[in-house]
């Protein structure tokens, strides 16, 4: 099914479930984040902090008081109702975990942090609501049969064709999906609405496909072909439509939380979001079917055969995957293991209601009771993001880039014999190791084993034999010898882009010395997968080369970072 069919028969199926159901509710959105927000955080701090005395469990029940199941909160204990639904201020379950005077002080052995009381009153402010019925202790819980529920829920049955519903008007049923809507319909005593004429058919199905009105020739047009194919021909010309790509990726990028700025305070520009953004639409229009779509986003970094921009040639397989990096981005978080955690459950969280279907957030507390994912299930998947990187690539096609590639190659060989025979000393490079220095890498005997490298720029290896030309201080130009090894982005060309990675490590001491020299480069340091590296914080985690030809040490104070995870990118 390619992603244009899969778009029709939505809208198909949701114009027709509408005549069923009653109008959404303006608050639908915030109901949805108030089950998301009891299920995540105020549920695990009943079960943690109240329920071994206020539940069914207990023996026996403190004040009267049960806080396992909604309606025993409204009903309350001794004191009345624990709480009213849209009312903090009035429930007695805020005063009681505030310590309100005239409250018992709760829980009994220490006050819940300010911010945790603050996501029950958020909580009781959007209504309390309260899916899935009771939330018994651990202690009491009846074990649960995560594979039994699995068996059991609809995302893991197999496809299967079902039988055609018979229906009374046979004749309104044109294809098999009418047979099903029109079933639903006659078993509520309900008939379909009439046809409609011919101009708000065309109205209906260009709002739909493009989100603009038809033109009056448009509508012209149509109103006088009296041909029998007439509107099948209006949807091939308004899927044909660039319109109907940007009409339809609006709903794409809201499902995958699309934004060009990070959010949180400063609200900084994420560079390059636009590319996912055009992607969608072109993805759209091109008429991708959806299993490749999907194979994109998942993973279209790896996709042997990427698929090509038409006239660019460029890869448009990889930019699927921007929208693993889309969400909110914190510059100064203060636990970066806690602002890792969040950012990649946040990123499974997308995922899974994107392309599975399914909340998988609450497994990464416990074994989500109701889509039947298990807490392991979720850390695994985990496990593969917190290891996959953010980088900025160059989407060229090689092939495109290799004959001026190649004709670089031959020009830089050139240049270095000309320089060595014109040059009366050939000057080595200083010594790199300061005393007492342990080596993290040497250029000179190594091939970028364990680094990855992105772009063009680095090559594939260090510099090997070359010279260049160097201004000293005093004005002279000489010739330096550069064999011993160095990671040269300007070997070709200081036009061309690219990125060195090393390999993960722990970092084990108080500094990191990097000798550099160059312009327009920057090294940096990514701690735990943090991007938006900025002050107050992490600055320091980042500096420009700005040395021009002369190689300089610069020192990295990592202190504060001993024991944590980090890569280094040179870009």
């Amino acid at each position: 099914m390619s992603i244009r069919q899969f778009n029709l028969i939505v809208m198909v199926g949701l114009f027709h479930i509408l005549l069923l159901l009653p109008s959404p509710q303006a608050s639908a959105d915030s109901a949805s984040e108030g089950v998301e927000l009891f299920e995540k955080q105020v549920r695990p701090l009943l079960v943690e902090h109240c329920l071994s005395c206020h539940s069914a469990a207990s023996r026996p029940v403190q004040g009267g008081l049960r806080l396992d199941s909604r309606a025993m909160a409204l009903r309350g204990g001794g004191r009345g109702p624990a709480l009213i639904a849209g009312s903090p201020e009035k429930s007695l379950l805020i005063a009681a975990l505030r310590g309100a005077a005239g409250a018992p002080a709760m829980p009994p052995k220490g006050r819940l942090p300010a911010d945790k009381i603050a996501l029950v009153e958020q909580w009781i402010r959007v209504g309390a609501p309260w899916p899935g019925g009771a939330s018994a202790p651990p202690a009491t819980r009846p074990p649960f049969n995560l594979k039994e529920r699995a068996a059991h829920h609809w995302a893991w049955q197999p496809i299967r064709a079902p039988s055609i519903p018979a229906v009374k008007n046979r004749a309104w049923v044109r294809n098999p999906i009418d047979a099903f809507i029109l079933a639903r319909l006659e078993a509520r005593g309900l008939t379909p609405a009439p046809p409609a004429d011919r101009r708000t058919l065309l109205r209906r199905v260009t709002f739909d496909l493009t989100g603009l009105p038809p033109t009056q020739d448009e509508i012209d047009a149509f109103l006088q072909d009296s041909a029998p194919n007439a509107y099948e021909k209006v949807v091939d010309r308004l899927l044909a439509s660039p319109a109907y790509g940007e009409r339809w990726a609006r709903h794409w990028l809201d499902l995958v939380r699309y934004a060009e700025t990070y959010g949180h305070e400063a609200d900084y520009d994420k560079p390059g979001a636009y590319q996912y953004h055009d992607y969608v639409i072109r993805a759209l229009n091109a008429d991708v079917p959806y299993d490749r779509f999907v194979e994109e986003h998942v993973a279209g970094d790896l996709i042997p055969d990427p698929r090509r921009n038409p006239g660019a040639g460029f890869n448009e397989s990889i930019l699927g995957t921007g929208f693993w990096w889309l969400g909110e981005g914190t510059h100064s978080p203060v636990d970066i293991l806690q602002d890792e955690a969040d950012r990649i459950d946040n990123q499974i969280d997308v995922f899974g209601k994107a392309f599975l279907g399914l909340g998988l957030g609450c497994a990464r507390c416990h074994d989500h009771k109701f889509d039947a994912i298990s807490t392991k299930d979720y850390y695994a998947l985990a496990g593969f993001l917190r290891s996959s990187r953010y980088q900025l690539t160059d989407l060229d096609s090689p092939e495109r880039l290799r004959p001026a590639l190649d004709a670089l190659a031959g020009l830089a060989a050139r240049r270095d014999g000309i320089l060595r025979r014109a040059a009366r000393d050939v000057q080595p490079e200083p010594p790199r190791d300061p005393p007492g220095a342990a080596l993290f890498e040497d250029f000179s005997r190594s091939d970028y084993s364990g680094w990855s490298v992105t772009g063009q720029a680095f090559g594939t290896g260090p510099l090997r034999g070359a010279a260049r030309t160097v201004t000293t201080a005093s004005g002279t130009e000489v010739v330096r010898d550069a064999s011993s090894g160095v990671a040269d982005s300007g070997r070709l060309s200081d036009r061309l882009h690219g990125v060195l990675r090393s390999r993960t490590f722990t970092i084990e001491h108080k500094y990191i010395l990097f000798h550099a020299g160059g312009v327009g480069g920057e090294v940096r340091m990514i701690l735990h997968g943090l991007q938006l590296i900025q002050d107050p914080i992490y600055g320091g985690l980042k500096f420009p080369v700005t040395s021009g030809d002369a190689m300089q040490w610069h020192a990295q104070n990592v202190s504060k970072w001993i024991g944590r995870r980090a890569y280094i990118e040179l870009a």
